[in-house]
């Protein structure tokens, strides 16, 4: 979210903020249908344990662009806080500049060691409008809002999974399930710690999730990493058991809520919270965050086209693929110019998001095992960078993050001849593409119609990252070198 950020500025009216979201959207989305399979998982483990029935595959809920537009607007209103930085002297009724930033003097504003010579500004609140979207520090704490509250909405997916999949046991076999409230790692917070101490005494998930009297919206705060799971019996090792029973003693040996959240925030800030952790977060899949292109680096291997490789990578994939899946890419190719509906499926066009729901499964099925080489062409540079030609190289370093699928080729001579011709406004153009190891791709070549298995189309999902990194001029059409990651 931060390079989206960076580069289209804070987004602060409804066209803006309905763009920022189009572009964050789907990974979001697979982001949630991974959380709830790895939460399916979590509670699969559980019931088998316990002796119960597992649950069936589920994906998330639909999530609609409207959440992420909800999640903009509130991180962007009311006025947000700009810590630690230096204002210059200014009077009651004169108007301070914060880093480049017009505050006007409100109560929102707090003056620390006002002097003659100057004020040190400990905070502020600003407005944020177009003078100060693109301005770092705004676009800085803007993302860490988003980014809370989108962590929040991803883990939600695998609290409604895990509520549905109880909800489905307690009907088939009529016994009460009950539930507790663990802690899953250090950010958790005092008053959740303090819920988290008593234990498996709620009824239902609602109660256990309630964090208040009057508060039942309120059921997970952004930055809230704990989880509500299910106990089929006290007695038995279930997970946060033992975190539980130490929360407990703590709660004992405390005087009261106020002096148990205070000694507990005080543990979780010595770094000595690990006994009151009971569970490894079922959202995150663990391991290293992706490389975000921080090398731009480009190097590429000696033959110009990758098609052996992509090839030997993808044989025993393609193997693998359902009859759905197999539909869906026949349904992608057709000469209907179906695919446009697929790129941006309607609310009501049913054939469209489901054709759009299958290419997602398929891309996200597997991972490349090295970075690969791949051509794009482009017919009409104006139509897609607006400007001409040769004026490429202005936009080295931009960052893009398309809300589309994005398809290239591992054949050159394929993208030259029927993708870059004929020119059109703007002139035309090449796309070099490496493609980064672990990078979601489909091979679409052996799974779809026969008659473009020539193409040797390769297909990425929604959401990813590409970056120029270049323009190569050394041949007939200027070659725009891009490096494509996996974002999420």
């Amino acid at each position: 979210m931060r390079s989206i950020l960076l580069f289209d500025g804070v987004p602060v009216t409804p066209e803006q903020r309905e763009d920022a979201a189009q572009k964050i959207l789907f990974p979001v989305r697979r982001a949630r249908d991974e959380s709830a399979q790895l939460a399916t998982a979590f509670y699969n483990d559980e019931a088998v344990r316990a002796g119960r029935q597992p649950s069936r595959p589920r994906r998330a809920p639909f999530y609609p662009p409207g959440a992420i537009e909800s999640v903009l607007e509130r991180a962007t209103s009311p006025k947000i806080r700009i810590d630690g930085l230096d204002v210059v002297p200014a009077t009651p009724t004169q108007t301070a500049r914060v880093e480049g930033l017009e505050v006007a003097p409100t109560r929102g504003v707090v003056i620390e060691g006002l002097d003659d010579l100057g004020v040190e500004l400990e905070h502020a609140r600003v407005e944020i409008d177009e003078s100060n979207r693109r301005d770092p520090a705004v676009v800085e704490k803007v993302n860490q809002r988003v980014d809370r509250a989108i962590i929040r909405h991803i883990e939600q997916a695998a609290r409604d999974t895990v509520k549905a999949a109880v909800e489905a046991e307690e009907e088939r076999s009529g016994d009460p399930i009950g539930w507790a409230r663990v802690l899953t790692g250090a950010e958790s917070c005092g008053f959740c710690a303090m819920l988290a101490s008593r234990g498996p005494i709620y009824k239902t998930e609602e109660t256990a999730q309630r964090r208040g009297k009057n508060q039942e919206e309120d059921k997970y705060h952004d930055g809230c990493d704990c989880l509500i799971v299910p106990v089929f019996d006290i007695d038995d090792d279930w997970v946060g058991k033992d975190a539980w029973e130490n929360l407990e003693q703590l709660w004992i040996e405390s005087d009261g809520r106020k002096d148990f959240e205070k000694r507990f925030r005080q543990i979780r800030d010595d770094g000595d919270v690990d006994q009151y952790i009971g569970a490894i977060d079922p959202t995150s899949s663990g391991g290293d965050p992706p490389d975000n292109g921080a090398d731009t680096a480009v190097t590429f291997a000696d033959d110009p086209d990758d098609a052996e490789g992509i090839e030997q990578e993808f044989a025993g994939w393609a193997q693998e693929r359902t009859a759905d899946e197999i539909e869906a890419v026949t349904r992608w190719q057709g000469t209907d110019r179906f695919y446009q509906r697929v790129q941006q499926p309607t609310a009501d066009d049913a054939e469209a998001r489901s054709v759009r729901d299958e290419m997602e499964d398929l891309v996200y099925s597997h991972e490349l095992a090295q970075d690969r080489e791949l051509w794009r062409g482009i017919r009409s540079c104006e139509a897609t960078f607006g400007m001409q030609s040769s004026d490429l190289e202005s936009l080295i370093g931009r960052e893009f993050t398309p809300n589309q699928f994005t398809a290239a080729t591992s054949a050159r001579e394929v993208a030259e001849r029927e993708f870059s011709q004929p020119s059109l406004r703007g002139g035309n153009a090449m796309i070099r593409v490496r493609a980064r190891k672990g990078t979601p791709a489909a091979y679409l070549a052996p799974i779809g119609d026969p008659k473009l298995a020539y193409q040797r189309e390769v297909l990425f999902p929604p959401g990813i990252s590409m970056r120029i990194v270049g323009v190569d001029r050394s041949s007939t059409l200027p070659v725009i070198v891009v490096d494509l990651w996996r974002s999420v």
